[in-house]
């Protein structure tokens, strides 16, 4: 089936997809459009989302700052 594609580009921050808590395990962000109803919009669109460059895939909860948010000098260490 054919399905547009829904793009998600991100620009002021890094936004990871997922993140590793030690309490709860893995959580998905999905790249920062948990904003959207995402679940609906995949059964219409393929999305896509590009992130920052040398923004990882995941990490764990000890690489996230105080507000649980991957911060660029974190990135750049």
């Amino acid at each position: 089936m054919y399905k547009p594609i829904f793009l998600r580009r991100q620009i002021s921050q890094p936004v990871l997809l997922y993140f590793n808590f030690k309490k709860n395990g893995l959580w998905m962000d999905v790249g920062g459009i948990t904003n959207f109803d995402y679940q609906e919009i995949k059964e219409y669109y393929h999305i896509v989302v590009i992130s920052m460059p040398k923004t990882p895939l995941m990490v764990e909860e000890s690489e996230l700052d105080n507000q649980y948010s991957y911060s660029i000098k974190l990135m750049r260490n």
